[in-house]
């Protein structure tokens, strides 16, 4: 199930797919939805709890995103560890979907992989 991605964003540099395993992309997309979603907006959609929006990271916290989920580096602005109730293959699977989701969803809108509108 792919996500719509929004009508206009200014969009961050993607990193390239880190996993194209189906088995990996599902658990990603399960534990997104079961885990992530209730404060994370999917595919660039606006609700009220969509910040950050997961599906346009600047390439910073793509690299961080690991030590942001288990570590809880960004605890002070509301983003908690979850190191209890994930595993490092969990957030790798994780962002694994985000990362897969929003790479098919610009292709799909025929959007640019970097920067406009």
């Amino acid at each position: 199930m792919s996500i719509p991605a929004a009508r206009h964003r200014d969009l961050q540099e993607l990193p390239a797919a880190t996993s194209t395993d189906a088995a990996t992309l599902a658990q990603g997309q399960a534990l997104f939805f079961s885990r992530c979603r209730a404060c994370h907006a999917s595919g660039g959609e606006k609700t009220a709890n969509a910040y950050p929006d997961l599906w346009n990271l600047p390439p910073a916290t793509h690299s961080a995103f690991e030590s942001i989920v288990l570590k809880g580096i960004l605890s002070y602005a509301g983003m908690p560890s979850f190191s209890d109730a994930l595993s490092a293959d969990d957030v790798r699977a994780i962002q694994a979907f985000i990362i897969s989701d929003e790479i098919k969803n610009r292709r799909q809108s025929a959007v640019p992989a970097s920067g406009g509108q």
